[in-house]
């Protein structure tokens, strides 16, 4: 009885952050924001200390993990309220690196998975962060696994030259989500974060619907 109302709660919470996400600003759902010790004034030449989106950080600069809020205002003289992680930036990367995704699908084969999640959107638990050319630590992992469900868009490699272009138009990006299945083979699919998911889609649609039309007239 136990498992099965677990079950229920988390499915209850795996359809409830999606529409969640709708009532939150562009963004605001799934980033991280990060206070950024600065002392050799890389992002900026006015001040030591700055705050940026997690995920930046980790394309663009080399960086060493702030362990408390308070070494951080130690440092700083700034609190940084409203950020979930603290690092002192040491240096610009060059060339920059990329953030991608992996997830681990448990024992779902893609089939399952592919009519479960890529048909509009949808929220996931326990994605982990990765960078193309480098590691992400365990303390960013740890930031991530606290916000449980993420809303998200997943969309087929098939799908990319229409996404790409929806993307380009609407100023937005996508990230490389790496999913392992059951069985143990791995399948890249395209991943939008966040309430913009929504906004995707809804593109996605109309171009599915303009590509029908022209098929059958």
């Amino acid at each position: 009885m136990k498992n099965n109302s677990s079950k229920i709660v988390e499915h209850a919470e795996r359809e409830y952050i999606p529409i969640q996400s709708l009532f939150n600003f562009r963004g605001s759902d799934v980033g991280i924001r990060c206070g950024i010790y600065d002392p050799n004034y890389i992002f900026q030449n006015t001040a030591k200390h700055t705050e940026y989106d997690l995920f930046h950080v980790l394309s663009h600069c080399d960086f060493n993990i702030i362990p408390t809020k308070e070494k951080y205002h130690e440092l700083t003289g700034d609190w940084g309220n409203y950020c979930e992680l603290f690092v002192q930036a040491n240096r610009l990367k060059t060339p920059r690196d990329y953030v991608q995704f992996n997830y681990d699908a448990g024992g779902s084969d893609q089939e399952s998975f592919e009519r479960q999640h890529c048909w509009g959107p949808t929220a996931l638990k326990d994605l982990r962060l990765g960078l193309k050319n480098g590691i992400v630590k365990l303390e960013i992992q740890d930031v991530l696994k606290k916000k449980g469900y993420i809303t998200c868009l997943l969309s087929k490699t098939e799908n990319r030259h229409v996404l790409n272009n929806i993307l380009e138009t609407k100023g937005q990006f996508s990230y490389p989500l790496n999913v392992t299945f059951g069985d143990g083979h791995q399948q890249e699919y395209q991943l939008i974060l966040g309430s913009q998911a929504f906004l995707i889609h809804a593109e996605l649609q109309g171009k599915w619907k303009e590509k029908n039309q022209i098929t059958t007239t």
